[in-house]
Formats: structure tokens, sequence, C-alpha cells
């Protein structure tokens, strides 16, 4: 994707996400050739409640000359920040190089707003009696326990997974253990519920709640693996059997998504990347577990997509080991980029390709890192 068309695109990608608003533009207009006299200014906006702001895209259709804006949004009167960014260029006038590139707009004027110098912050709406709830900040992550249920599942998920209770044993009564949790018995009640659905326990009227087998338990299901890989005295061979798994299937997944993907999936597959590139640490991570999702989404396959979340996790839990024996997290950087170069050839074998040696190499730092590890125990 060429720099002419990458940062529209980025910014498109970044923000387009919400709720659309009616947008009225009370423009000049100008004449054209072909169209007549035609509006100079065209506008959408949209309304992201997750994210807490209003994005506006505006395009002036006039290249002849600049265009000041004044915006006023009315049902918003609480608007704090604002950022403008402005796409310049027109291609017949400017160099390839500097045509569609991004810079800070200077000619920004704010109606029904307060100005302020952060030009880096995003427009933020809020009331000062909503704000906590808005700040991205105070937001539990989403693997942390959201309740007392919640964590009373996990807690039994893991006792399950540890061998206290196992296979066919019955679980202590309600009141039992709501009073070695600490909990109520509508809690428990609850817990039970959710572990019932996720397959590590079955309720009968008359036998109570009894541990089900291992082979009948939602493996796949991320949170559930989430929640019993601490746990569980099979961790190691349970990563291991996932990532066969994840062997046989995602390069199938990168094929799929080589003849599937859209070239906005294929632009944010870039984006992750980039990402990749330029950061470290917990934030590359991110970007590679994105990544690896973001390939799973593109291939366009209902199922295959549902299986994205344990790989992810399989992945986290991946780096967590490497990452201790001092393998840098940019590493197979290399087949990264040719899966995505892949994606943007159609090239579904090369994808296909990229992707298991990149497996194979995830699978070979990962035992030998183990390995490593286990030497220096015996040590």
């Amino acid at each position: 994707m060429r720099q002419t068309i990458f940062h529209p695109f980025k910014l498109v990608t970044q923000n387009a996400h919400g709720k659309v608003l009616q947008a009225k533009v009370d423009s000049a207009k100008f004449e054209t050739k072909t169209a007549g006299a035609i509006d100079r200014v065209i506008a959408s906006a949209v309304h992201d409640v997750e994210r807490s702001k209003i994005v506006l895209f505006i395009l002036n259709r006039d290249v002849s000359d600049s265009v000041e804006l004044s915006i006023g949004l009315r049902a918003f009167p609480e608007i704090t920040a604002c950022q403008a960014i402005e796409i310049s260029g027109y291609a017949r006038q400017m160099e390839p190089e500097i045509f569609g590139t991004e810079r800070s707009s200077k000619h920004f004027a704010l109606h029904g707003m307060k100005d302020i110098k952060d030009q880096n912050s995003l427009q933020k709406m809020a009331s000062p009696e909503r704000a906590e709830n808005r700040n991205p900040q105070s937001r539990p992550e989403q693997s942390a326990p959201t309740g007392v249920v919640e964590r009373l599942a996990i807690a039994l998920a893991r006792d399950i997974a540890g061998g206290i209770w196992k296979p066919n044993e019955t679980l202590p009564i309600e009141p039992e253990l709501a009073h070695r949790f600490g909990a109520g018995r509508n809690a428990v009640r609850e817990a039970v519920k959710i572990l019932v659905a996720k397959g590590l326990v079955r309720t009968e009227r008359r036998t109570g709640t009894s541990v089900r087998p291992e082979s009948c338990w939602n493996l796949m299901d991320a949170e559930l693996l989430h929640w019993i890989l601490p746990a569980s005295a099979d961790r190691e061979a349970l990563l291991d059997e996932l990532s066969e798994l994840r062997a046989i299937i995602e390069p199938t997944a990168a094929s799929l998504a080589a003849t599937h993907a859209s070239a906005l999936e294929t632009m944010r597959l870039f984006e992750a990347y980039d990402e990749m590139e330029k950061e470290h640490d917990q934030t590359a991570i991110n970007a590679c577990i994105r990544f690896h999702e973001l390939l799973f989404e593109a291939s366009h396959n209902r199922f295959l997509h549902a299986l994205a979340p344990a790989f992810s996790l399989l992945t986290r839990s991946n780096f967590e080991v490497v990452t201790r024996s001092g393998i840098p997290v940019t590493r197979n950087l290399k087949e990264h980029r040719q899966i995505a170069d892949a994606l943007s050839r159609r090239d579904s074998e090369a994808a296909r390709r990229a992707t298991r040696k990149l497996i194979e190499k995830y699978a070979a730092d990962f035992s030998e890192t183990q390995k490593l590890e286990r030497r220096k125990s015996k040590e």
C-alpha cells in the first residue's frame, strides 16, 4: 500500500468506529466541468461511545483553494479537547512522496468547545460525574475478575484443574462451598452455572454437582484456558498440544486470508507489523498477538476466527517463557513481513509457507527455552 493512500486509510481504520451521526454542512459551491455546481465541503461524523470521542471526516473538494472550518456539535456541548489532522496535497500538483501525508492542522476554528494546547490528546466527551467510567485507565483489564461470582468460578476451576476434585467426584454442597470461599450461596450457584457451561461440572438433582472428565472440558474456551493453565499439572502438555493444533490450522487460515482479505484487513495487518518493528517488550507482544488475530479474521471463516482467542493465549504464554531466556520479541519479524506481503500479493501458497515456518520457529524457541530452564532447575 503506497504512501498516497496509506495515511487516509490508516486514519479511517483507527477512528471510523461507532454510531454514524447526522452531519449538516453549510458550504459554498464551486463549478466543475462535468457535474456543474457542487458543494465545496462534504462531511460525515462518527460517535464512538466506547472510546468516548466524536470523529469528523471532512473533505474539501476544491483543490484550488483552502477552506476555513467552523464546527458546532449541538448534541454534545461538553467537548473538552480536540485534535485536528489534515491530509493535504493533490496528486497532479505534488510529488508522490509528499502527497497523502498528514500534518497537524493550523486552520481549525473551534465553536462551542474549549480549545487546548495539547494536540496529541483525542477529543473526549465527558461530564464530571461520568469521567471516571469513561477513563480507559480506570477500567479493569478484560482478563481480570469483575465480581464475586467470577472470582469464585476461577477458584473452583483451578481447584478442579489442580486435582483437588477429581473426575466424577462430587463437590461439597452449596453451604460448604460458600463457607470455604467466603461467598454467598447465590454466588456459589451462579459460579457453578458458569462451570457447567464450560463443561467442567454437571449438576443433577439427587447427586449434586460432580466433576466431569477432562475430555468434556471446553478447552478451546480461551477464558477457561486462562483460568486453569496456572493450576494444571499438565500445563506444558496442554500448551504443547495447543501448539500442535495451531501448526495444523494457522497455515490454512493464512492461505485463506491471502484469498479473502480485503484491502482494509491487509492494511491493518501491516499496521500491526509496523508496531512490532518499532516497539519493544509488552507493546510488541500485543502487536504480534493482534497480527495473528487479524490473520484469522481475514480468513473470513467463522470457525477459524473462533479459534483465535485460544491461540492468542498460547502466543502470550510462549512469549512469557522465551523472553525470560533473552530471546527478543522481534526475532521473527522477517516471517511476519513475509506473511503480510503474501496477503498483499494474494499469494495463498506463500502465506501458507511463511506461516508454517513462523510456527516452527516459535515451537523451536519454546522447546529450547524449556530445556534450558529444566537444566537450571536441576543445578
